[in-house]
């Protein structure tokens, strides 16, 4: 190769870098929100949350990381109630009964409270959410959790 040769192909880099602009560093890739719903049991009231909002975040094209745990973990999942659930696309069962950790506290950006989780320990930052019973009242508690659902998720899209 001549000299020529290089210094027309390093002339022609150096156009071609000013033509494009200066480099720019990339923005990282920043973590979706992780969201904690938090009940009693952590079998209903939160983890009907986690799958709603869930859920609702993948057809609103939002990323989003979501757990839900409760204080003392037992199954309240009445017969009645998995139909309903089930007629509805909502799996309870889609990740495991665990009890709520300071781990899990430490993980989430927000933390849900339902019912007298609100008052676990490491629940000082945690917002209430005051939903029906899905037990006794499903249709009750199916309308009234769609605008908690929203109202996180809205702020999320905007950010």
């Amino acid at each position: 190769m001549a000299e020529s040769d290089f210094i027309l192909n390093r002339r022609t880099v150096l156009a071609g870098m000013a033509f494009c602009g200066p480099l720019r560093e990339q923005e990282p890739v920043s973590r979706p929100p992780h969201i904690l719903f938090v009940c009693p049991a952590g079998t209903v009231k939160s983890a009907i949350a986690r799958e709603i909002f869930r859920r609702r975040a993948r057809d609103m094209g939002i990323r989003v990381e979501v757990r839900s745990r409760g204080v003392k973990p037992e199954d309240h999942v009445s017969p009645v109630l998995a139909s309903r659930l089930k007629a509805d696309g909502v799996d309870v069962a889609a990740q495991p009964l665990a009890a709520l950790s300071a781990e899990d506290i430490a993980w989430a950006d927000r933390i849900i409270a339902f019912d007298s989780a609100i008052q676990a320990p490491g629940m000082s930052r945690a917002e209430a959410w005051d939903i029906p019973s899905w037990n006794d009242t499903y249709d009750r508690a199916r309308t009234a959790i769609a605008p908690y659902i929203d109202a996180p998720l809205k702020d999320i899209a905007r950010k």
